[in-house]
């Protein structure tokens, strides 16, 4: 049998549905993904496929700022770009929150540097940087502005994409998130414990 080595997280399973995503022992992410949902076991095909989920997916990768970025495009229209927070790539996002997007826009969803597909150099990775990366690899697609949404840490990258490239993002939407350093307004204990406390019918993930 094919040894395999988990992902250290949760992803997203390509149907929507959540998945633990693990490749065969010593894949460095040029290999098939093998998605295992609650009833199924299901192959992800190689980059460069469409993933047969309903959805058409392109899959690509580009060096930007010397690294390796891995990308997903779907649908057509306004350019849109994803970016997602910390540790977590585009497998994230879901085909449930895509899908609807894609209908009308070019949504890009992409791993950043250090997670997922994406090349892994030694760090630190700071904001600033990662946002470079975003702007980079928008140069790559041909983009002169997009839409531009972020999720977590992916909406400190997004707001300081904004900041030092102002003509570049039409509309900025952020999820979950804020402008970090000594400015950021932290959740009060009581929202963190609420956040913290089982809920009957949720797993721990």
């Amino acid at each position: 049998g094919i040894r395999l080595c988990l992902t250290r997280r949760l992803a997203r399973h390509p149907l929507g549905r959540p998945a633990l995503i693990a490749r065969p022992y010593g894949d460095d992410g040029d290999g098939p993904l093998i998605s295992t949902g609650r009833d199924e076991v299901r192959r992800i095909l190689r980059y460069g496929e469409e993933v047969r989920s309903g959805m058409d997916v392109k899959m690509s990768d580009a060096v930007i700022n010397g690294i390796n970025i891995h990308y997903r495009e779907y649908g057509s229209g306004d350019p849109l770009l994803l970016i997602m927070g910390l540790s977590a790539n585009a497998d994230w996002w879901g085909e449930e929150f895509i899908q609807p997007l894609a209908e009308r826009f070019h949504v890009v969803a992409y791993d950043n540097r250090g997670a997922g597909r994406s090349g892994k150099p030694e760090g630190p990775y700071p904001v600033p940087l990662m946002a470079e990366d975003a702007a980079g690899l928008m140069d790559h697609l041909g983009w002169e502005s997009a839409h531009v949404l972020g999720a977590s840490m992916g909406g400190m990258i997004a707001q300081e994409l904004a900041l030092n490239h102002p003509d570049r993002v039409r509309r900025l939407v952020l999820f979950c998130t804020n402008c970090g350093g000594q400015e950021q307004v932290l959740a009060s204990p009581e929202v963190y414990a609420l956040l913290h406390t089982p809920r009957d019918g949720v797993t721990s993930e």
